[in-house]
């Protein structure tokens, strides 16, 4: 009996302690616990506070603790098992201008795909399911704008990048950050507690491997997010994505989000591929310059040999970060929000 106890002891102690250097899986044990939190807290909160949780305020107020709880508390805690700089290195301001300007396909596609599974989720009789976070504002002002900027884009861009592409990304070898651009958008989408911008999400974050990938850090993907969200205020009138509070029935859905769609969709596919082609080229000039290429061999050749194998990420802590992330989900699938 004693063995067996002192077995169970030193596998729970395996499966908890923080390893070094960290596997992908063990940062999901931290979310899972911080969005819990989060979601505790914030429904407590609510409960005396003088705004709606739909406010822009009250919006706010949950925003900012579920990025502190989930993404940023996490990724600082567990940033020193990595062995490596969760941000990355600085590749030059060129880079940088171009993940700012590949936001605008990211908005043109996941705005006509978001539109879209509206339509066919209404049509097929369904209810709109609410995300955890959603905010109403009738009428936008530079000062809501602000706001709305601020708690939707740049403090969740920077929490959610620096865990999942600094830290996650960080934890995967070289030669597997193929299976690591499927692996940290699925993540990222199950964070998301956004039911019908999953897909969305998904699409985000799997262009943003690809731009961290080729900016080498993460402010390429920071800035894509923050130009994602500009080309939103710029061309708004033009595309904009569907407003769920403010539909019953798929026949609220203005038809202009469909005549938008297809020419939306068709013009962010073309400029993806061209962001492809220019920041795969900037990255291949700058590794192959006579000062950046012996340093990107011998970084790619120490990570491959101390950074953990993809499989390892399958562990305890991982499955059971799972489980917390699904109960949050299914709490908020079934309404029960802040």
């Amino acid at each position: 009996m004693e063995l067996n106890s002192d077995s169970i002891l030193r596998f729970l102690k395996a499966s908890f302690k923080v390893k070094e250097p960290l596997d992908w899986g063990y940062p999901i044990l931290f979310v899972g616990l911080g969005a819990a939190l989060a979601y505790g807290v914030s429904m407590a909160l609510f409960n005396f506070l003088p705004w709606s949780s739909t406010s822009l305020i009250g919006y706010s107020v949950s925003s900012i603790i579920l990025m502190l709880f989930a993404f940023a508390m996490p990724a600082v805690f567990l940033s020193g098992a990595t062995l490596d700089n969760i941000s990355g290195k600085y590749t030059g301001f060129g880079s940088s201008i171009l993940a700012l300007l590949s936001g605008v396909p990211v908005y043109l596609m996941t705005t006509s795909v978001y539109n879209v599974l509206c339509y066919v989720w209404m049509r097929l009789g369904n209810t709109i399911v609410y995300p955890y976070l959603f905010s109403y504002v009738a009428n936008d002002t530079p000062a809501t704008l602000s706001l709305s900027f601020m708690t939707d884009t740049l403090i969740p861009s920077i929490c959610k990048c620096l865990l999942f592409l600094g830290l996650m990304w960080s934890s995967f070898k070289p030669s597997e950050r193929k299976i690591a651009k499927f692996i940290i958008p699925l993540i990222a989408c199950l964070a998301s507690f956004d039911f019908l911008g999953g897909v969305c999400v998904f699409i985000t974050f799997y262009w943003l491997c690809y731009v961290r990938e080729t900016t080498e850090n993460i402010w390429g993907p920071i800035l894509c997010l923050a130009g994602s969200r500009l080309t939103g205020i710029f061309i708004g009138s033009l595309v904009s994505r569907v407003d769920i509070t403010g539909i019953r029935t798929y026949q609220d859905i203005p038809m202009t989000c469909f005549y938008s769609a297809a020419p939306a969709f068709m013009v962010a596919i073309i400029l993806f591929a061209f962001f492809m082609k220019v920041l795969g080229e900037f990255h291949f000039t700058y590794n192959n310059d006579i000062y950046g290429d012996s340093f990107d061999e011998e970084y790619r050749s120490k990570r491959e040999q101390t950074a953990p194998g993809f499989l390892k990420g399958f562990n305890l802590a991982f499955f059971i970060g799972f489980i917390i992330l699904l109960a949050v989900w299914v709490l908020v699938f079934r309404g029960y929000r802040p």
